[in-house]
């Protein structure tokens, strides 16, 4: 039942990206890879080249501003699927880089986590320091993590942004096929203990990534459950990986050591995780709470993972005249709708916001029962 929860998400959100594209660029089909007749059940993709029109821009934005918004997220560092209307990293640069932009990322003070602390903004500093696929040079990887949304400063805020993925990003050394030239080093069974030729538990650690290094993990995570010295089946990270690298990137910062090299400490700081509430995997029971909820569990500090929904961060910005085309292109778009009164303060999500929400009603056509979304 919760596939298919997951497969009527995402046929919905299909058909209203669809809806977005023919009346937004009627006449242009030349813009995309393929028409809604070619490729029906897929979202519309434009050409790779034209991704940049998959930015929600104000019409009234001249050339100046339309570059600021667009420039917070260079080519180089697009996503494969960023040309997908259904890309999560270009619905937040439709957000933040127009915010950010704008001057209006005060809009989000008034957003507040489980700890009653704010979610987006702390100190002077996340205003001026912002920054969008922040790159990350103290974890010891081959491919830095580039954070989605960092606000930077001597506390530092990591946000992780999701639209429809099913998962909050998962660990590949499991998924390499026998084929990889890496296989017999590299590959990871799901466990963390020693497995084929290497002689570390995790395939990252035998490569200089730092993640499990006295200085990382064990900083942040539970002895008795992230125990860098035991193994553990099935690996802690298996499932909370792209989390748990924003818990780092997030709570630790690099300096010059005094000679040669870096040293790496301690700041403070917390990541957001930032969903689609109409996701059923971010719903009670959904593969991505379920990630969420270990890490949070995990925590010496649970503060130190919050979450918010873009339901959310639009009920924010409804309260700026200002920000009014951005929250009706939203709308209209990703058919995401401030329904303030479905998102609760203490950031709890039913499975009613799918079945029972005006949005889902208005565009299924077609009877979804509540315990589906169970």
């Amino acid at each position: 039942m919760k596939k298919r929860a997951q497969q009527i998400y995402r046929e919905v959100l299909t058909e209203t990206l669809w809806g977005y594209a023919e009346k937004k660029f009627r006449g242009l089909e030349e813009l995309f890879e393929k028409t809604r007749e070619e490729n029906p059940k897929r979202p519309p993709v434009f050409l790779r080249e034209l991704g940049h029109n998959n930015v929600l821009l104000s019409k009234t934005a001249g050339g100046a501003l339309r570059n600021q918004v667009l420039n917070q997220i260079p080519k180089e560092k697009w996503h494969k699927w960023f040309s997908s209307m259904m890309s999560s990293q270009a619905l937040a640069q439709s957000v933040f880089g127009n915010l950010k932009a704008l001057g209006k990322l005060t809009c989000l003070w008034g957003l507040i986590g489980d700890d009653r602390k704010p979610l987006f903004i702390r100190i002077r500093d996340n205003f001026d320091k912002f920054e969008m696929e922040k790159n990350i040079d103290y974890l010891g990887e081959r491919r830095m993590t580039s954070v989605d949304v960092f606000f930077g400063g001597e506390y530092q805020i990591a946000v992780e942004c999701k639209l429809s993925e099913p998962e909050v990003g998962t660990c590949s050394r499991p998924r390499l096929l026998r084929t990889d030239p890496t296989y017999e080093r590299e590959y990871c069974d799901g466990r963390y203990a020693i497995q084929g030729e290497r002689g570390k538990r995790c395939a990252l650690t035998e490569l200089g990534i730092r993640y499990w290094d006295n200085a990382y993990i064990p900083r942040f995570f539970k002895a008795d459950q992230w125990s860098p010295d035991e193994d553990h089946s099935p690996c802690p990270m298996k499932k909370t990986y792209q989390l748990v690298r924003n818990i780092l990137a997030a709570g630790l910062s690099s300096a010059p050591r005094h000679g040669n090299g870096e040293i790496v400490h301690e700041t403070g700081g917390h990541v957001v995780l930032l969903y689609d509430a109409r996701n059923p995997e971010f719903q009670k029971e959904g593969e991505g709470t379920s990630a969420y909820n270990e890490v949070k569990n995990g925590l010496l500090n649970k503060s130190l993972l919050q979450k918010c929904t873009w339901q959310q961060v639009i009920v924010a910005m409804k309260a700026d005249p200002e920000l009014a085309w951005l929250v009706e292109a939203l709308g209209e778009k990703y058919g995401l709708v401030p329904e303030s009164e479905a998102y609760d303060g203490n950031n709890s999500h039913g499975p009613d916001q799918i079945s029972g929400s005006r949005w889902a009603r208005s565009q299924m056509g077609k009877a979804i029962s509540r315990d589906c979304f169970r």
